[in-house]
């Protein structure tokens, strides 16, 4: 493929939109978005520039320090989860200005005790999964992070409270970063597509026996995702689409391997409705 004389499509994202735990790099998001436009005998070509652990201010800085110099024809954005789950690291609480002097460790360090003292986060910083999660930069590999489900038969499925204070910063943090992007579209004369992803627990759908067991678990994540409202606090993003409900009709499928990552199943459902989605807009660019 001539990169250059292609329509040039970048996807960013975390590490849902990386693919972790894809069966092979075909099979992520941008993988059958690739395929769809293969189909179609388009001249585009789409680069997974997503990377685990990567929340909305960590796209930022990739688009500017990394992708700008190629030219890009579009760009989506494929977030909400890791916002959520990193609204108490040390990016998300210092200026752009500082978030650039400090390193990666630095920038993702927690700073509330409540967020480091969970079961869960204990677990991962304390014996070889946290290995994983720090090579996992190979898709397929994340799966065996996610090997070891406990056994659990009582679900507690009930909504739990979520904090109208955090709420508001994650819809801030994302608002902010996403109208940046946007008006970096504008000035550079590329595309800028924003998607809302879903995560386990937003789509209207019966879940998988061990998808409950995952949910039982935690379900902040989820409310948290429900709940987000951005698009009124939006600048300069007008393509912004909301995957939050598009498995509705997988019911009883099992799609997630914990609360965010789908397998193979749910990312090929997620490309088609993303690909539906930009399509026109690349017909459109490409008619220019």
């Amino acid at each position: 493929i001539n990169f250059d004389d292609n329509y040039k499509i970048f996807f960013l994202g975390g590490s849902t939109g990386f693919g972790i735990v894809s069966s092979s790099d075909e099979t992520t998001i941008s993988g059958f978005i690739q395929k769809k436009i293969n189909e179609d005998k388009l001249d585009a070509i789409i680069i997974n520039a997503a990377t685990p652990e990567a929340a909305t201010i960590d796209q930022l800085y990739i688009l500017k320090e990394n992708i700008l110099k190629f030219n890009p024809d579009m760009i989506i954005m494929y977030e909400g989860w890791n916002d959520v789950m990193l609204v108490d690291s040390l990016k998300f609480n210092v200026s752009y200005e500082e978030y650039l002097k400090n390193n990666y460790w630095e920038n993702k360090e927690i700073l509330s005790l409540d967020f480091q003292n969970k079961p869960l986060i204990k677990i991962i910083n304390s014996n070889i999964i946290f290995l994983l999660h720090r090579i996992d930069y190979k898709t397929g590999i994340g799966i065996i992070t996610f090997l070891g489900h406990q056994v659990k038969t009582n679900f507690d499925m009930s909504p739990e409270k979520i904090s109208p204070t955090i709420l508001a910063k994650i819809e801030d943090n994302i608002s902010k970063n996403w109208s940046k992007v946007c008006e970096l579209g504008e000035k550079h004369g590329f595309q800028t597509v924003n998607i809302i992803q879903p995560i386990l627990g937003t789509s209207d759908r019966v879940l998988h026996f061990d998808e409950k067991i995952i949910l039982s678990y935690d379900k902040q994540d989820m409310q948290y995702i429900k709940n987000l409202n951005i698009k009124d606090k939006l600048q300069y993003c007008k393509n912004v689409f909301d995957l939050r409900n598009t498995l509705t009709e997988m019911n009883e499928e099992l799609i997630y391997f914990d609360r965010g990552h789908m397998n193979d199943i749910g990312n090929k459902i997620v490309a088609e409705k993303i690909y539906e989605k930009v399509l026109p807009l690349v017909m459109k660019d490409m008619q220019k």
